[in-house]
Formats: C-alpha cells, structure tokens, sequence
C-alpha cells in the first residue's frame, strides 16, 4: 500500500515540478540579465540565484529519491520485476549503495583534511583504494547474481552475450583511462576544499535535474532538463581527471536511482562507464583551440562526451538487452533506442554555449586556471 503511494505521488508531482523548475530557471535567467544590463551587482545576484536554485533542486532531489527508493526497492515491486527479489536486494542493490556512501564519505573526509590545511594525497589514495575494492566487490556480486538468475533464464540469456559485454566494457575503460591522462597530462585528482564543493554542487545539480524529465524510456534512459550540464560544466573548468571521478559517482547514482542491472558488465557499461564520458568535455582545458570561440569549444567537446556515452548505451544494447529487439536486427534497434543520447546532448549544448559564452563565467574561469598555475 506504501509502496503505491509512493508511486502514485511521484508520478503526480513531477510534472507539476518540471514546469515550476523551468519556471524558476527562467525567472533567474531573466533576474540576472537584467541585474546586469542596469549595473545591479551582478555577481552577488547570480551567487543567490545559483545558491537559492541549488537548495531548491536538492530538496526536490532528496524528495523524489526518497520516493523512488521506496517504489522500487520495496519487496513487492521487487518480487514482482525481479527473478529473485532477495539476492537482488542483497547482491546488486545493497553493494551499489555501499560503494556510493563509501565514496560520499570519502569526499567528507577529504573535504575535513582540505579545510583544516592537511595534506589530503595520503588520504586521497587510501580512500579511492577503498573505493576500488567496494566497487570490485560490488561487480562481483553482481556477477554472481547474474550466474544463478540469468544464465539460463529463457529470455535475456538467448540474446546476451556474455564475453562481448566483458570485452567491450573493459575496451572502453582502456580507451577512457587513456584519454584522460593523456588530454590531462598535467591535471590531478586532488580536489581542494573549493574544488571539492563545486564538485559536490555540481553532482547534486545534475541528480536533481535528472528528475526533470521531458521523455522516458520503457527500458531505462530520458531526456532530461539539461541534468548533464552541471557536472559538464564542472569537467569543462577543472579537466578531465576530476571529471572522470564527478562522472562515475554521479553514473552511480543514477545506478540507484533508476537500476536496470541483469549483468555486472552491463552495469559498468550502463552507469560508471556510459557517465565517465562526461570528462570529456574537459578535453580542450588544456588545449589551446578556440579559446576565442568558448561556444563552440564546450559544443565539440560535448558531442565527443555524448559520442562516448552512445557507445556504451549502444554496447550494453547489443549484446545484453537483444531480446527486446523481438525479432529485429539487434544493432539497427539498440542504435535507434539509444540514440536519445544525441537528442538529450543537444538541450545542453544549446544551453552551455550560451553560459560558456557569458563573460563573467569565462572570467571566473580564466581566473581559476590562474590560480592552478601559481
């Protein structure tokens, strides 16, 4: 009963917050341009819009997890949607929830270290070490639980091909791994106090709006209010190498938010993998192309994250979810399903380049990459 109740008030309330959030962007949008064009202060303004929209969208965010949470981990939507609702409880859900808080937890600490003056790179190391066991631990499990519900199911396993997805997840870590050291030769992973906040700013933002959806997908995926501009934005000002970690945090949350896991190689591709494009779009920080053109570098960089990410999607598609193809090509159809990927990407290219083009931003930008040099 609960359980309806949740569903029913979440599915009831989120179109009413889609109009009053884009409501509330717009009044802020316009509330800045005019604080602008008549010699109000403006970057005083924009800090209380930003922070005055970043409370609203995290109670929003908390509300409506909350809410999903308990639609779709209660044991009677469990039992119902899955083959075994106690062994998905406790070998997919409860390891990916371990794994996020262990990463949230990580950050507090960092953030304690980075404000009190100490060294955080010791910490830093022992706090991802932990992490990458957590999250290899969570594979694991999950891989187990694949063993025992999937392997012969009758229906996902006539079409699922277990070495490819193994294959093509760990190409794609290759790949991005490579990129990103590479393109961000000389970034870190250290995040200081400020860059810390941002970070979890950003990742909060995004989650939030992520629940703003213009479309949804029968079998996972929407289009969204631009929920990826955020913590693209985050990527875009401090590199690739801290936005690969904003990215595979935030595809971890989405992970809980709305899971549809049958594979420990479809999740990676899925989540962690498919949301780590996101450091892409730092592609150019370091780069000296189109400085002068700022629209157009955020545009290119991120139809090379949205590229990425559509790979991943269209990966997990075709060789974990063929049997929804029902009898079509399984290519044509994971291309065709996936491809909302370009359509989302496209919302937050229109409204990135019109922020990156903003001086005040590019300001703060250029300011910051001052601050790294010194």
């Amino acid at each position: 009963m609960v359980n309806l109740l949740a569903k029913s008030l979440a599915e009831k309330i989120q179109p009413y917050l889609l109009y009053f959030t884009v409501a509330i962007f717009c009044c802020l949008i316009i509330l800045c341009v005019v604080s602008y064009f008549v010699k109000w202060n403006f970057k005083k303004i924009l800090k209380i819009s930003l922070i005055s929209f970043f409370f609203y969208a995290l109670i929003i965010g908390i509300l409506l997890l909350s809410l999903e949470i308990k639609e779709k981990y209660d044991k009677a939507y469990l039992k119902e949607n899955y083959l075994n609702a106690k062994q998905v409880s406790l070998m997919v859900f409860m390891p990916s929830i371990i794994t996020l808080s262990l990463l949230l937890i990580s950050g507090v600490i960092i953030a304690f270290l980075s404000l009190k003056g100490l060294s955080v790179k010791r910490a830093s190391i022992v706090c991802g070490s932990v992490c990458l066991v957590a999250l290899i631990i969570t594979l694991v499990t999950m891989g187990v639980y694949y063993s025992k519900n999937f392997t012969a199911d009758g229906y996902y396993s006539e079409k699922l091909n277990n070495k490819a997805l193994y294959v093509f997840a760990v190409l794609l870590v290759i790949i991005m791994v490579s990129l990103v050291f590479y393109l961000d030769r000389n970034g870190n992973f250290v995040f200081d106090s400020k860059c810390l906040a941002t970070a979890g700013v950003c990742i909060a933002l995004s989650f939030a709006l992520s629940y703003m959806r213009l479309f949804k997908l029968p079998q996972g995926g929407s289009i969204t209010l631009c929920s990826l501009l955020p913590i693209m934005l985050f990527a875009y000002i401090y590199g690739c190498k801290k936005g690969l970690i904003c990215g595979v945090i935030y595809g971890l949350l989405q992970a809980i938010q709305d899971p549809f896991i049958i594979h420990p190689a479809q999740f990676m591709l899925d989540y962690p993998i498919a949301f780590s494009a996101i450091a892409l779009t730092g592609a150019f920080k370091n780069l000296n192309l189109f400085d002068k053109l700022p629209s157009l570098k955020f545009a290119i960089s991120a139809i090379i994250t949205a590229i990425f990410r559509f790979v991943s999607h269209l990966m997990s598609g075709v060789f974990a979810f063929g049997a929804y193809a029902n009898g079509k090509n399984v290519f044509v159809y994971s291309v065709a399903y996936n491809s909302f990927v370009f359509v989302d990407m496209l919302i937050v290219i229109v409204v990135g380049a019109l922020v990156v083009s903003n001086k005040s931003f590019m300001s703060v930008i250029n300011r910051d990459k001052e601050q790294e040099k010194e």
